[in-house]
């Protein structure tokens, strides 16, 4: 029976040190069982100190043997502890991980915590160094696991939301998450978003976790060539928001882009008057003529404020133009029935500054670009509501997910058709030419997407609504960038995102409850390291930070290193021979 011998110092807050020095190790002592003894060739008794956040910083004294094939057997509590010739424990490895990829916490603040509630001492260095061990533990485990995972997933619609993003740099992170509880599947960095490169990524995940029921992703060629081929018969579904703001932009766009010149010039003109307004204000003592100014000025800022009534979704969706034409033209309704009923009593100034207003509202919203601009919106309008789908009888909006027993879903793909149909008459009529280039728009991008945009699919011989959108990966994205650029401070994160390993995107499974058990059981999530082989997470590391160099650059590390050309001779020949036997045209 193993002897496990604890003589930790006790770190209680009220005696904690106040230097900046690090309370000296305590002793652990582990011996062999006699059962394994008898199997030993021979025995020692050998030391080692780990530091760990559970135990503080320990010295361990633990007996070590040979067997008789030669493998060495340490005791299992120091195999649960630290992985061998490791300094820092397992718990040591997720902690900083959690602070640096999570909490994004600076090496030095980490440094700090670990000093001041911990009682051990860190470099900078090892920090990154376990910090990218840590990533790579998880990865490792999240495969080890992925059978559960797909227990997990079982007995709901498995989907699949495909993305990736770049910021400019060398590499495309490209992740896939699960569809319903969000889970990243599978993450990588790789140079493009070619089909090859995808299809690698999509093979991967249907290894570990079977065939979904249906990928959401956006209209990127590379991909949509990619889920064909890996996923032949799969429903491979577009995002809507994706879809609609491309059709949208070619829609809107052309028409949009001078109007926001001429906006820009009626809220100057507006702001100009409101400054007259209140240089006659000023001059006014009579309450009554004060309230009238005061009015007039306010609806002037009404009109300004016509962002009040855009979404905040952006253009095509937000059409900026369209909302400040319907203020002007409100405002104008308001002018004119101002004056209509009496000008009696208003002041001569003002009058003549909000007749010269009124006149100004009434171009603007009688140019003919407006009304084509309302022609072109109401287009991409009808194909908006189209998408979303609705209860057949009582025409509510559904969410996605499975349908309620009773309800019928109207069939967007029929009202798709119709409208192709109905593009397909118009571009054969005599339009205006803006007119008959938004049918032709729309035509082509039903032509080309069909199939792909209605969102219900048969599940479980029921009907199951898809999301929408692929906003789970736009999300991860958009969240790494924000914390990204509150930490660093910089606006550019190309060299961030180069240099962020792909492994991060899995540390967004830590917050689903469900996900750590599935992966790392009731236990700590250290708990589960010592499963995993040390020397494959080496490899990962190391993997981590070649994928952060340039290929332009200069691999000083690699050229540099003493095995450099027995590296070289290796890979092209195939053998550990010395360079120096070979020549290097023959290594070649």
């Amino acid at each position: 029976m193993l002897l496990l011998l604890f003589t930790l110092r006790k770190h209680l807050n009220n005696v904690r040190a106040e230097s900046d020095r690090a309370l000296p190790p305590s002793e652990i002592i582990l011996s062999l069982s006699d059962e394994e003894l008898r199997n030993m060739e021979e025995s020692r008794i050998q030391s080692r100190t780990i530091k760990s956040v559970r135990l503080g910083e320990v010295s361990i004294d633990y007996e070590s043997g040979v067997r008789s094939d030669g493998v060495v057997i340490t005791p299992e509590e120091l195999e649960l502890i630290a992985a061998p010739g490791m300094t820092f424990a397992y718990d040591t490895i997720v902690f900083v991980t959690l602070l640096r990829y999570v909490h994004l916490m600076q090496r030095e603040e980490i440094q700090a915590e670990l000093l001041r509630n911990h009682y051990f001492k860190i470099s900078t260095g090892s920090i990154s160094e376990l910090s990218l061990m840590g990533l790579a533990y998880l990865e490792r485990c999240h495969f080890a696991n992925a059978g559960k995972l797909s227990e997990l997933y079982a007995g709901k619609c498995f989907i699949l939301h495909i993305d990736g993003t770049n910021e400019g740099g060398m590499y495309n992170h490209f992740v896939v998450r699960e569809g319903i509880r969000g889970n990243t599947l599978c993450a990588e960095k790789i140079v493009s978003e070619s089909e090859e490169s995808i299809k690698t990524i999509l093979q991967k995940v249907e290894k570990y976790f079977g065939v979904p029921d249906a990928v959401v992703s956006d209209m990127s060629p590379a991909i949509g060539k990619a889920v064909g081929k890996v996923f032949e018969k799969v429903p491979h579904k577009l995002c809507h928001y994706h879809f609609l703001k491309a059709v949208g932009k070619s829609l809107l766009e052309e028409k949009n882009h001078p109007q926001m010149i001429s906006v820009k010039r009626m809220k100057e003109m507006l702001t100009n008057n409101r400054k007259e307004l209140l240089g006659e204000l000023e001059k006014r003592g009579n309450a009554r003529h004060r309230e009238d100014g005061r009015l007039f000025i306010s609806l002037i800022d009404y009109v300004n404020d016509y962002q009040k009534d855009l979404s905040g979704e952006g253009f095509p969706f937000d059409v900026a133009v369209l909302a400040f034409h319907n203020r002007c033209e409100t405002a104008f309704n308001v002018i004119e029935n101002i004056f209509r009923e009496t000008r009696r009593g208003i002041p001569r100034e003002f009058c003549s500054i909000m007749m010269f207003v009124r006149n100004r509202l009434q171009e603007y919203f009688s140019y003919s670009h407006i009304n084509q601009l309302k022609n072109l919106n109401a287009i991409f309008l009808e194909l908006r509501d189209i998408l979303h789908p609705r209860d057949k009888t009582e025409k509510t909006p559904l969410n996605w997910g499975m349908l309620d027993a009773g309800i019928q879903v109207e069939d967007i793909a029929e009202k798709l058709e119709n409208l192709r149909i109905r593009a397909e008459k118009k571009t054969k009529t005599k339009l205006s030419p803006y007119l008959m280039k938004a049918w032709k728009t729309v035509l082509n991008r039903l032509r080309k997407y069909e199939g792909k945009l209605d969102p219900v699919i048969e599940f479980n011989r029921e009907k199951f609504i898809l999301p929408r959108t692929n906003n789970l990966c736009e999300t991860g994205f958009r969240d790494c960038k924000r914390k990204a650029r509150r930490t660093t401070g910089v606006k550019n994160l190309s060299n961030h995102m180069d240099n962020l390993p792909a492994q991060y995107f899995y540390t967004i499974n830590l917050d689903d409850p469900e996900y750590l058990k599935a992966i790392f059981g009731d236990g700590e999530i250290c708990d589960s390291f010592h499963e995993i082989e040390k020397d494959d997470v080496r490899r990962d590391v190391e993997n981590m930070k070649i994928q952060r160099l340039s290929p332009q650059k200069i691999d000083h590390k690699l050229i540099r290193s003493d095995d450099y050309l027995k590296k070289l001779a290796k890979h092209f020949t195939g053998t550990n021979e010395c360079i120096d036997d070979l020549s290097l045209k023959k290594a070649v």
